[in-house]
């Protein structure tokens, strides 16, 4: 890992940490962290998305790496896969195969994959992180949710989970997907107002990840060997399932580097949520999501030895 990059890492802890301060001493707060969490999700990184689009992207770009989305679906479903298979092998409960399955593949694309990517690479990591997170998203609102819901008849395709799909990010990396292929240029106060959006993106995340590590209690562990399983999936076999699929279509460089990154970022958020929806163990999720970002903290700079 080069100057750059370990200085990167030190400023994100450095962040974290005083996230992690303001969480402890009652500043953040349940309702500034939902706030947090409502300007994020729905103003800040959906105008980062767009910029970034409309910035970053060409019909160059997209036709020379159309199969990194090949490759980013291939591997979550191949993790899907496996995760489900170790389920069933180490004695996992029925009832929460499919739950621990989600944790197992995917990954925290947004929240803390943001502030990593950009922290680490710069704004050039940023479009191959938004092709992962087509594929992660599409994948978990369909796939991921009849998994959760289990015995309760959730549909691959339901209206529900369609309306989820085209959340404020996806919606806005499809407009500027319109608005390239159409070789329409926004006028330069939104692009500026975009970018102003752009900027706080991963102070933000980054002060929320410590936040959430400041939430996490070894009490509310429920059992070693779910919690391993997890842990092997998001940091061991999801980077080396995406690492061996992009060496097969002949990858290398940055895209690479920023896709397996991607493909080990911690427990997805909005797992907890659709736990909590489906009568499903919803601490346990929140407990994984924070003990992942807390561990990936110290993972996810050894790949930069590897790859």
């Amino acid at each position: 890992m080069n100057q750059g990059g370990i200085d990167a890492i030190i400023t994100l802890f450095i962040v974290m940490g005083l996230g992690f301060i303001l969480k402890k001493r009652k500043v953040f707060t349940p309702s500034s962290e939902k706030f947090i969490l409502e300007l994020l999700q729905k103003l800040a990184i959906p105008g980062l998305m767009l910029y970034n689009v409309t910035t970053q992207f060409s019909e160059d770009f997209l036709g020379s790496n159309y199969p990194v989305i090949l490759a980013s679906f291939l591997s979550i479903l191949a993790a899907i896969i496996i995760g489900l298979v170790l389920a069933r092998i180490f004695g996992i409960q029925e009832k929460n195969q499919g739950l621990l399955t989600s944790m197992f593949a995917f990954s925290n694309t947004v929240f803390i994959g943001i502030p990593v990517i950009t922290g680490i690479f710069g704004e050039q990591g940023i479009p191959f992180l938004m092709l992962y997170y087509l594929m992660n998203t599409i994948l978990f609102w369909t796939l991921g949710i009849y998994l959760i819901a289990g015995e309760q008849g959730a549909t691959l395709f339901s209206w529900q989970s369609i309306k989820k799909i085209f959340n404020p990010a996806m919606l806005a990396i499809l407009i500027g997907f319109l608005l390239l292929m159409n070789d329409i240029s926004l006028p330069t106060p939104i692009t500026s107002s975009l970018r102003y959006l752009r900027d706080i993106v991963t102070p933000l995340s980054t002060l929320y990840m410590g936040a959430l590590i400041a939430d996490l209690s070894f009490k509310k562990l429920p059992g070693l060997k779910p919690t391993l399983l997890i842990i092997l999936g998001r940091f061991f076999i999801s980077p080396l399932l995406t690492y061996g699929i992009l060496m097969f279509f002949g990858f290398s460089g940055l895209m690479v580097q920023v896709l397996v990154i991607t493909s080990a970022l911690p427990v997805m958020m909005q797992i907890s949520v659709v736990a909590s929806y489906y009568g499903k163990d919803k601490q346990y999720t929140a407990f994984m999501t924070a003990l992942t970002t807390l561990l990936a903290i110290f993972i996810l700079p050894l790949y930069f030895y590897f790859i």
